[in-house]
């Protein structure tokens, strides 16, 4: 073979896997959303001497991220609360954190929203006939149970720390990133996909902070 001619073939091959990347692109979500461009609202309460936080996620239902459910993207949505003690610095002495995540879907065949939680091996998948009872359900219903009441100290003060994360199911961007270009997938999808695990790509974060709260502000629910 030439020498001079593979220089060539791999400029010609560049060529064509960022054209292709730029074309796979333009059917994606936007990239990554700076963590303070949403309100997310919420309520710190107690119930049954447990610290208790509802937060309202149907905000994160915008007609663009419906669109792509109807098209076939399931939507991975993630919700963090962390509760620590302010310090000066260094940030916040962690106390304790937990999540949840719910798996988005749509069935087409049925006119459903199905949603399905990972980290709960013996949940019931949910299903919604309406984008209305989507939308109520994750306006009303999502509640973490943070920590009993009276394993905090009252002295202390606290700050509670939602961060939630939204990832497009595009099938490229949820596979391994160990994964190898190897087994039987293509130059291009691994190309692309190692783009979008670079990039986090169609991944997008939201992040909101309480100010600092004592144990004996916080109400009983409503």
């Amino acid at each position: 073979m030439d020498p001079y001619s593979r220089p060539r073939w791999r400029l010609v091959l560049r060529t064509f896997v960022f054209g292709a990347i730029i074309a796979l692109l333009s059917g994606l979500p936007a990239a990554r959303v700076a963590a303070d461009e949403i309100d997310l609202s919420y309520d710190i309460y107690s119930r049954d001497k447990q610290l208790m936080v509802w937060v309202d996620l149907s905000s994160l239902l915008d007609a663009p991220t419906v669109t792509r459910l109807e098209d076939g993207i399931d939507l991975l949505l993630e919700c963090q609360a962390s509760l620590g003690v302010p310090r000066r610095f260094f940030g916040d002495n962690l106390v304790t954190r937990k999540s949840d995540i719910w798996r988005l879907s749509y069935r087409s065949v049925t006119e459903e929203y199905i949603v399905a939680r990972p980290l709960v091996s013996d949940s019931t998948v949910s299903r919604f006939a309406s984008l209305a009872t989507l939308f109520q359900h994750f306006r009303d219903s999502i509640e973490v149970s943070l920590v009993p009441l009276d394993s905090l100290e009252v002295q202390e003060r606290f700050v509670l720390t939602l961060e939630v994360t939204t990832i497009s199911m595009t099938g490229l961007n949820i596979a391994p990133k160990e994964e190898s270009s190897g087994g039987g997938e293509s130059p291009l999808r691994f190309l692309f996909r190692q783009f979008l695990n670079l990039t986090d790509y169609g991944r997008n974060e939201y992040k909101t902070k309480s100010r600092p709260f004592a144990i004996d502000e916080i109400e009983p629910e409503l």
